[in-house]
């Protein structure tokens, strides 16, 4: 049975829509994948660019094949997903309210940070980083000097400590928006009184002096009371570390 020129034109009309459909899925299609491949393509560009220059640097070849599984792993488990670069080199107010809503949570946790003014806690979130630790890694040992204090986002740490005969011994294992490292962040060659390692895949957030001590400099009336909040707190770590106590419930 022949066609109306009605059911002619309609059908010109469908064919025409059904194919820009068509080519719309495909253009979302091909997006997607470019997009996907894209971040992994440059992830792996940046990751060999990293490691040739550390075996020129003469980095042996186990430590670059482990660098190299963890950023597998690294991969793995983000798929490329993170804080974008823009976002630290945004303007400093909306900096500070974007690190605000994401960290500003963790400087809650610890006395020394708690009473400080919200408008200096403000600004110390926007000098959080981040980092991910893959489990049963060694985050710090007893006696590093480090300055960082550390703030667990999302994960478990365990807390370990040697006795006098040198064995090791679990002390207690830290959650989420637990914390360590307050004395030994603040206070130049205050080292470690605990190994740290993780038990499952730990996000962490960490503050190194180096990054914010300059906010300390410009608010003494701060950097006053923030010392004074620890300096007994130091004291009672320090008298304490001849003979620890594995039930102790201290964090530092």
């Amino acid at each position: 049975m022949p066609l109306t020129i009605n059911e002619v034109y309609y059908k010109v009309f469908m064919t025409f829509v059904l194919q820009l459909v068509d080519l719309y899925v495909l253009a979302m299609a091909l997006n997607f994948a470019r997009t996907k491949y894209r971040e992994l393509y440059l992830y792996d560009e940046a990751v060999k660019k990293m490691l040739i220059y550390l075996s020129n640097c003469g980095l042996c070849k186990s430590l670059s094949d482990s660098i190299l599984a963890y950023t597998h792993q690294l991969w793995d488990r983000q798929k490329g997903e993170r804080l974008p670069d823009l976002a630290y080199k945004a303007p400093t107010s909306l900096r500070h309210d974007l690190f605000s809503e994401l960290y500003i949570h963790h400087l809650e946790a610890p006395a020394t940070f708690r009473q400080l003014p919200y408008f200096f806690k403000r600004q110390l979130a926007a000098r959080l980083n981040r980092m991910t630790v893959f489990p049963g890694k060694c985050i710090v040992r007893e006696g590093d000097t480090f300055n960082v204090t550390y703030f667990i986002h999302e994960g478990e740490v365990e807390k370990w400590y040697s006795d006098k005969n040198g064995e090791s011994k679990l002390v207690s294992v830290l959650y989420t928006n637990g914390y360590f490292g307050c004395v030994s962040g603040l206070f130049v060659n205050v080292g470690f009184y605990f190994s740290y390692y993780s038990r499952t895949v730990v996000d962490l957030v960490y503050l190194s002096l180096d990054n914010w001590k300059d906010l300390l400099e410009c608010y003494p009336e701060v950097k006053m009371m923030l010392y004074e909040s620890t300096k007994k707190f130091r004291s009672e770590v320090t008298k304490a570390h001849p003979s620890r106590s594995p039930t102790s419930s201290t964090i530092y």
